[in-house]
């Protein structure tokens, strides 16, 4: 993908921080709604480990916003899906009313399986959830990948050398 040009990145830098990114409509969010609605998908978030700023995309409609496009847009009954990181259930809420089949999520995050799974069942998609990272090879194990912060959004993000 070629990289933004430094005008692009000052035109996307504020509406971002306005809308997207905001502390103040992250609070006014956890305060008034708390859960959120696209669509004829409702998704709860009974979830701490999210900060503030980043609550604010659930508001503005603009959480998973390019995945949500991908899937709308190249996602049909012919195809199988596989959800890694299944996170709030989100995306696979709106795969799953795409595809009405069922689906494989993959979640490793113990801390989110109770949202995830009631957000799953609100909705009424027919899945199957594992707790574990998906694997190809025995010989590893999920401590290798998987590195828990104070914002589910950011897990593994970092080694454990504190480097990306």
């Amino acid at each position: 993908m070629k990289p933004f040009k430094s005008i692009t990145k000052l035109l996307i830098f504020f509406p971002y921080y306005i809308f997207h990114c905001n502390i103040f409509f992250g609070l006014l969010f956890k305060i008034f709604y708390n859960k959120f609605n696209y669509k004829n998908i409702k998704i709860n978030i009974n979830i701490e480990k999210i900060k503030l700023s980043q609550l604010s995309s659930f508001l503005f409609k603009t959480y998973e916003l390019n995945d949500r496009i991908l899937i709308e847009r190249f996602i049909s009954n012919k195809n199988k899906s596989i959800i890694i990181g299944a996170g709030l259930g989100f995306i696979a809420s709106i795969t799953f009313k795409k595809l009405q089949q069922k689906i494989l999520l993959f979640e490793i995050d113990t801390a989110i399986l109770e949202n995830l799974e009631d957000n799953m069942k609100q909705n009424k998609i027919n899945y199957e959830l594992y707790n574990k990272n998906l694997i190809m090879t025995e010989n590893l194990n999920h401590s290798n990948f998987f590195y828990s912060t104070n914002n589910f959004l950011e897990n593994s993000i970092y080694t454990k050398q504190g480097k990306k």
